[in-house]
């Protein structure tokens, strides 16, 4: 599900409102005793709240702040505790195991994200982007070993893009 608001709140002012609730994936049959729930990975919800101003006709500021609900898949949430899989593996219950019902997974914590952006448009063909994303730290020190099989956590980024025009119902994009 996702649901979304926008509009000018005032002169030049606009709000945005967006929800998207736990997206259900098929599970990964090859991650199955990987994956805790038996290859379960879900994408998590998030809530978004944006903020957009028009200095003037060319320019415009943005702000967004994000909350994404990590907490919401287990394979992503539950921490990886080696005691647990120790005791697992002595008892043989499968569910303290990697893959295992509620079992292990990355251990990321529930995070927002701030993201700061500017666009400018310097002709009626040209439109130039930039933007500056931060977010907290998902990773706590102590799931840091099982993380490095997923390697793709940025806290910062910047970005840079812009629009050529060819008419009025074409253009080349870049990012």
């Amino acid at each position: 599900l996702r649901l979304g608001l926008q509009g000018e709140v005032a002169t030049g002012l606009h709000l945005g409102l967006a929800y998207q609730s736990k997206i259900w994936m098929t599970k990964f049959d090859d991650y199955k005793g990987l994956f805790a729930d038996q290859g379960s990975f879900d994408i998590p919800s998030t809530l978004s709240l944006g903020l957009a101003w028009d200095v003037d006709e060319s320019k415009t500021l943005f702000f967004d702040w994000q909350r994404i609900w990590y907490s919401d898949e287990d394979a992503i949430h539950n921490k990886l505790n080696s005691s647990s899989l120790l005791q697992g593996a002595m008892t043989g219950d499968k569910n303290l195991l990697l893959g295992g019902n509620n079992g292990p997974g990355f251990g990321w914590q529930d995070i927002d994200v701030y993201k700061l952006g500017f666009q400018w448009q310097s002709s009626p063909k040209w439109t130039w982007r930039a933007g500056y994303s931060y977010n907290d730290q998902p990773i706590p020190k102590s799931q840091v070993l099982f993380n490095i099989l997923a390697p793709g956590v940025v806290k910062q980024q910047v970005t840079f893009g812009f629009t050529r025009a060819l008419s009025d119902d074409s253009g080349i994009d870049f990012s």
